[in-house]
């Protein structure tokens, strides 16, 4: 028990050793990504481009029954979702529908910090609705070379929409930052829960696990990889129920399970053994992480822990996979098919449907668990919903002050010259979007009409 408790003591203080995150509605920056021990150069050079083309927002016709008529065929609010404004500092959109702003909102408290990153609690001014807001500083980002990370994150999350995902409602940008406004999870990191619990029950760790494999599923049907699982970017909202966050590390286009990525990125605990080899992966490697996770969840520890970098990239390598006395013999069946060391044998390499049909999940309903029915195992207090508290985030963190700075000044103002030198905003190109549905920040409140207009489908 005294090893748990210093392994949760030393991944709660310690500050990741390279970019892109952290807690609440898509992490500060994303997972630590590894070069050797701790370097974090092997990151992807170039990303796959915008998944989803992106035309300039139109003007409103002469008639809105014209320009509806026009746009009616294939218009959706799930495609609309994908549409973004072609500016750098949001001043182009539709008329009659504005971006939203910092000004928009009250910022409350930070629940989530990185180098190059925060997550800040607000409320929404006129609804009085609480949100997550992800802060991400333009120069910092090009300093550490994740401006392709950032485009695909943006990407992503403008597609993603699933019970066990955090949504994205909007995003916006200025001269200096980029901002995603995210689902508020206040149940806080599953990591918190776990520092406190120590393991969790074979029942409990049996649906946090399965409302992950669901949330994969999603994912890997848009060719996205995630690549960061672990217990940190596994949010609990209200109500207990998981949400998968912060697609920092995230990798679109990958639609194989042992090839479509190459870098050395993720967290050195959860590395899959095809990441470390260099041999290229791909979605298989989100199956070794639900493996991992739920071994943490059962037993308080990853498997194969240690606090030396050298010997922990041994044992993920070839060290035998062993479990406790005691542990469920279903549960030690499905992290051994998910811990496979080759990734084309993992379970999960073929389709989810593999993960969901072992034994381990039979008591489970996957209809009633996607719809939500199934009660969650834990029950978070709530207590910050109308007070904007947050008491699921770690005290240390809620102290860092909002308005802090988040970039070296003298390594800010080198970057602020490149993006000034970029041709029209250059970088960030097509980062606004707004979620276009009736749960989005700035469109709540628009007709059908005028969720059309302001969002004409993607030209294909």
């Amino acid at each position: 028990m005294q090893k748990v408790k210093d392994f949760f003591r030393r991944r709660s203080s310690a500050t990741p050793p390279c970019p892109p995150g952290s807690s609440n509605g898509g992490g500060a920056e994303g997972g630590a990504a590894a070069e050797g021990e701790e370097g974090g150069a092997g990151l992807e050079d170039a990303a796959v481009d915008a998944l989803a083309a992106v035309q300039e927002a139109e003007g409103r016709a002469s008639s809105l029954a014209a320009a509806i008529a026009a746009r009616d065929a294939g218009w959706s609010p799930a495609r609309a979702r994908a549409d973004s404004a072609d500016s750098v500092a949001d001043e182009a959109a539709p008329e009659g529908v504005r971006r939203a702003t910092v000004a928009d909102f009250t910022l409350l408290k930070v629940i989530g910090k990185g180098s190059f990153a925060k997550v800040v609690l607000v409320r929404k001014k006129d609804t009085g609705k609480l949100y997550a807001m992800k802060v991400l500083n333009k120069p910092a980002i090009i300093k550490r070379k994740q401006v392709e990370h950032t485009k695909t994150e943006r990407n992503v999350l403008a597609r993603v929409d699933h019970p066990y995902i955090v949504r994205c409602r909007s995003a916006f940008q200025t001269e200096d930052k980029l901002y995603f406004v995210l689902d508020y999870c206040s149940g806080g990191e599953l990591f918190f829960h776990l520092s406190r619990l120590g393991k969790l029950t074979v029942e409990q760790a049996r649906v946090y696990a399965a409302e992950l494999a669901l949330a994969l599923e999603h994912l890997h049907g848009l060719g996205v990889a995630y690549r960061d699982i672990k217990p940190e970017n596994m949010l609990l909202d209200a109500e207990g129920h998981l949400k998968l966050a912060d697609f920092g590390l995230a990798k679109d286009g990958v639609t194989r399970a042992e090839a479509g990525a190459n870098s050395l990125c993720g967290t050195p605990e959860y590395l899959a053994p095809e990441v470390l080899e260099r041999k290229g992966h791909g979605t298989a490697v989100d199956w070794w992480g639900l493996g991992m996770v739920l071994y943490e969840m059962l037993t308080g520890l990853p498997p194969w822990y240690t606090r030396d970098k050298q010997k922990l990239f041994r044992r993920l390598r070839s060290a035998p996979l062993k479990f406790p006395r005691g542990i469920d013999p279903d549960a030690a069946s499905l992290i051994s098919a998910l811990l496979d060391r080759d990734p084309t044998q993992r379970l999960g390499a073929n389709s989810a449907d593999e993960v969901k049909a072992h034994p381990f999940f039979a008591p489970l309903n996957w209809g009633a668990l996607m719809r939500r029915e199934v009660p969650a195992p834990l029950n978070p207090s709530d207590a910050g919903l109308e007070t904007g508290e947050a008491p699921n985030v770690e005290e240390n963190v809620q102290r860092i002050a909002v308005e802090s700075s988040m970039a070296d000044p003298a390594a800010a103002e080198a970057a602020q010259a490149e993006l000034a030198a970029a041709p029209e905003g250059g970088h960030f190109r097509n980062f606004t979007f707004d979620g276009g549905d009736e749960d989005s920040v700035l469109t709540a409140g628009l007709s059908l009409e005028e969720l059309r207009l302001a969002h004409p489908p993607v030209a294909s």
